[in-house]
């Protein structure tokens, strides 16, 4: 029988109450720890926590201490990737700019022209634009649907409306074509790997998740997803924030 995974909400008063907390549920024997992620929203952000867990944890009593992983998003993936067995291999960022920067282009040559100058910075602020949507469970229909549903009424009569009707069917189209190619490379990037591990129920050797991301929530509940769902998942963010779509049903919610 696998038991559901466990969701837990610990809402902190300030900074160091956060470290304090993480470092009690990351600083324990080294399997344990070594079996725990820690996700943070940069790698400078690692790095800072690893110093303070490190200065919480070490003493003379205790001179060696086993961190978890302190990682950012690509990095989970990248350990989630190498710890599953018979997962196809992954595209790398430079590849995927690469990948889509032709979608784009040739989605333009097919008829659904941008409404500007594809230039190589765009490119790169699409491509995380769409990242974020599936981040979110959100689809390239779902996306049209919603932005055409607010559109199509006033953009006969706004110009600005229209701009952007154009500007949703041109993003629908190179979306569409971005997914196919991904598809057809025989690869997978951060979300047909997470795909793939709901399917198969998780990296096995990773057991627990505590996440430090707090204003990126939303995005950062799509990677809890990809554990296993026998592992338990803590998020540690200030009392004042409101996460209350956030956080799954049955999650429990306390005061550190």
């Amino acid at each position: 029988m696998i038991t559901p995974r466990i969701t837990r909400l610990l809402r902190v008063p300030d900074l160091q109450a956060m470290h304090a907390a993480i470092a009690q549920l990351s600083c324990t024997d080294a399997v344990s720890a070594r079996a725990c992620a820690v996700l943070v929203p940069t790698r400078g952000a690692a790095e800072a926590l690893r110093r303070t867990l490190e200065n919480l944890c070490l003493s003379a009593e205790a001179p060696a201490v086993v961190l978890p992983d302190i990682v950012t998003r690509t990095e989970l993936y990248e350990r989630l990737h190498e710890r599953t067995a018979g997962v196809p291999p992954r595209l790398s960022e430079l590849e995927r700019e690469v990948i889509f920067r032709r979608a784009a282009l040739d989605a333009s040559a097919r008829g659904t022209a941008a409404p500007f100058k594809l230039r190589p910075g765009l490119i790169v602020e699409i491509l995380a634009f769409y990242d974020e949507l599936r981040r979110r469970d959100r689809t390239t229909d779902a996306f049209e649907r919603l932005m055409f549903g607010s559109l199509e009424g006033s953009a006969e009569i706004d110009r600005g409306a229209e701009r952007l009707l154009r500007l949703t069917r041109f993003l629908g189209a190179a979306f569409r074509v971005f997914e196919d190619r991904v598809e057809k490379t025989g690869r997978v990037d951060e979300h047909g790997l997470r795909a793939l591990l709901i399917d198969v129920g998780g990296a096995a050797a990773l057991k627990g998740c505590a996440t430090t991301v707090t204003n990126a929530l939303p995005g950062s509940a799509s990677v809890t997803k990809a554990l296993p769902r026998s592992a338990s998942v803590t998020k540690a963010l200030p009392r004042s924030a409101s996460v209350t779509k956030a956080l799954p049903r049955g999650a429990s919610d306390t005061n550190a």
